[in-house]
């Protein structure tokens, strides 16, 4: 079984937290809030894990990587154009 996680989109809800990084980075608890959610997919027994991000950001891929610190192997799938969340689920399949 693999995860997908709908991380694209620009943050306009969190301004002005979001200017400066990604909204999924904004830390919660200590951790980035995309953090905590790989961490609880990986404790499902879930370790593929594809993340759509919008096209223009790079911070998550960066902080991220390929997941092998958490445990878990991410894949990247970039979205062009922001065009909703069954646009994401489409260009996972």
């Amino acid at each position: 079984m693999k995860a997908l996680v709908l991380s694209g989109g620009t943050g306009t809800r969190l301004r002005p937290f979001t200017y400066s990084m990604p909204e999924q980075l904004n830390p919660i608890a200590g951790k980035p809030v995309l953090r905590h959610v790989l961490e609880n997919i990986r404790q499902c027994g879930v370790t593929g894990i594809g993340i759509v991000v919008d096209a223009r950001d790079r911070h998550i891929a960066t902080a991220f990587r390929d997941g092998t610190g958490l445990g878990v192997r991410l894949t990247y799938l970039r979205q062009e154009q922001p065009s909703g969340p069954a646009h994401g689920v489409a260009l996972a399949r």
